[in-house]
């Protein structure tokens, strides 16, 4: 059989809130959209400029922040990447890291997450943090 290529301008899964899956030849799951993005700052206060699956950001204190998912995950066994930066004039040249607070802090209604800088200087809230979470 002969497979060929699809244009469309929408793809929509049959069930809402939920992304559609690429399955394989076999049926069988080989990946999906992201379940979560999120674009936000915590710098003078936690507020989000866009997102998808995103019900609410928790100011948890400095360089410390929690995304509760609108929709639950089927599991923890996620994968959460982020960037982080700051454009402030008091910024030092120091990378930003957004990394998982710990794995006590994921679950699949909520992450928490920590901004710091590279030199291990603690925690530090930046006006432009990225998270993608895919499942």
């Amino acid at each position: 059989m002969a497979y060929g290529t699809i244009y469309s301008d929408t793809i929509q899964g049959s069930t809402a809130n939920t992304a559609p899956v690429f399955n394989d030849g076999n049926s069988r799951e080989i990946g999906q959209l992201t379940k979560v993005w999120v674009n936000f700052n915590t710098l003078s206060s936690t507020s989000s400029r866009a997102s998808f699956n995103v019900s609410s950001l928790t100011d948890n204190g400095t360089g410390d922040t929690t995304i509760s998912f609108t929709n639950r995950l089927s599991d923890v066994n996620y994968a959460a990447l982020g960037t982080g930066g700051h454009t402030s004039a008091d910024a030092t040249s120091d990378m930003r890291f957004v990394t998982m607070s710990s794995n006590s802090s994921r679950t699949t209604s909520s992450c928490r997450l920590a901004t710091s800088y590279a030199n291990g200087a603690g925690g530090y809230d930046l006006d432009n943090v990225n998270i993608a979470i895919f499942r």
